[in-house]
């Protein structure tokens, strides 16, 4: 009964009984489309597209809020003043010439440098860690 509800409204039919949330991930599913089945009564357009954007990008924002984490953890940590950044593979030449330059005196100083991406700190940092792994 569901399907045949959910193919005349165009949307994609399901296997199994799931909540509309789960259903509303999926790429091609707006919330709007879903309003016939129920629930959305007494929500504002405003209060249903922000509800649609924060369960379609529930991962995304779960990663960056980790990573959020892990950069307050490392904030903090010194670096060496007199660092090789040259020698770190990975590293795009631009950044290692700024880190050359600027010097940071932390890895929060490091992070930011106009240009540094995501990626590049996670370089950063798993040569740092591997220093000192290699000094103990």
């Amino acid at each position: 009964e569901t399907n045949n509800a959910l193919k005349d409204a165009g949307l994609p039919e399901i296997s199994e009984a799931i909540p509309l949330w789960r259903y509303v991930r999926r790429p091609e599913v707006r919330v709007k489309d879903c309003a016939p089945f129920g629930g959305l009564n007494g929500f504002s357009r405003d209060e249903v597209r922000r509800a649609e954007i924060e369960v379609k990008y529930e991962g995304y924002i779960e990663r960056q809020n980790k990573w959020i984490q892990q950069l307050a953890k490392v904030e903090e940590m010194a670096l060496e003043k007199e660092m090789d950044y040259e020698g770190i593979p990975g590293l795009s030449k631009e950044l290692q010439l700024k880190l050359g330059e600027v010097k940071p005196l932390t890895f929060g100083q490091a992070s930011r440098i106009s240009g540094m991406t995501p990626a590049a700190l996670s370089i950063l940092m798993i040569h740092l860690k591997a220093r000192a792994a290699g000094k103990r």
